[in-house]
């Protein structure tokens, strides 16, 4: 396997590895044609016919090609020399079938997808009295308890901005929760929301999720939302702001090598 940067391969015939690929990989498309942060290994530079993509944010690999049981092992060891491995089997067990047997976390996560119009958003986005809500900027980023992964992600500040659609609620200077829709990428944007422990249980992440899904439904764009199965709260969530369709799916997950 090689260790390259994107800009290196061909880039049309990298993109066809995946034409069957996962259902909504908002951040595969993100890499491939956006640039933002991955690891990429591929088993030959001129012309591949496998392909590992790894986003640096949460650490997902994208698994292009015809993969075996060989080279899944070996791609999934040599990317462990950096950073820990997250693999995804949305194809409904068939790559679970060839992945290492050793993962030191095997979990469940659901996509979900097809927001229903019938939901209206609006009763969900006005901000209490004594809270500010409004459009992400640069100089709120520092203060995002999701900045780290937007600088891994983005790069830089300004990237950040300029590639997302985030909104946040402010009090008394501070951001106390947040929604923020990104990567955007092939008309879906992928939405994140967090909320200060102090400050949950008061629908404060549902009123910053909502708004953010009404910038993004307003430019046109398909809302997509992730979610750990065993996160109660997001999944609610998720399906109060009238998310209808859910695809579960298995998540496999190496550590780094010590």
């Amino acid at each position: 396997m090689h260790q390259v940067n994107y800009r290196e391969l061909p880039a049309d015939q990298v993109k066809s590895l995946f034409a069957d690929d996962p259902p909504v990989p908002v951040r595969l498309w993100a890499i491939l044609d956006q640039g933002i942060a991955s690891s990429i290994l591929v088993n030959d530079r001129q012309q591949p016919t496998l392909a590992f993509v790894q986003e640096l944010a949460e650490h997902t690999v994208y698994i292009g090609g015809q993969p075996t049981a060989q080279s899944l092992a070996e791609g999934i060891d040599v990317l462990r020399r950096e950073t820990e491995v997250v693999v995804c089997d949305w194809q409904g067990g068939k790559l679970a079938e060839l992945l290492p047997e050793d993962p030191d976390y095997q979990g469940m996560a659901i996509d979900f997808t097809d927001r229903s119009e019938q939901v209206d958003l609006r009763e969900f986005a006005q901000a209490p009295a004594g809270l500010e809500l409004r459009r992400i900027r640069r100089d709120d980023i520092p203060l995002l308890q999701g900045y780290d992964y937007y600088l891994r992600m983005y790069g830089a500040e300004e990237l950040a901005v300029a590639r997302t659609i985030g909104y946040c609620l402010i009090h008394e200077g501070t951001v106390i929760s947040e929604a923020v829709a990104g990567p955007i990428a092939h008309g879906v944007a992928e939405i994140g929301v967090g909320t200060r422990v102090e400050f949950q249980r008061r629908g404060l992440g549902t009123l910053t999720a909502a708004r953010a899904i009404q910038a993004c439904e307003s430019l046109g764009y398909q809302a997509f939302w992730n979610s750990a199965a065993q996160n109660s709260a997001s999944i609610a969530l998720a399906r109060r702001l009238g998310f209808q369709k859910e695809d579960p799916f298995l998540v496999f997950v190496w550590s780094k090598r010590g």
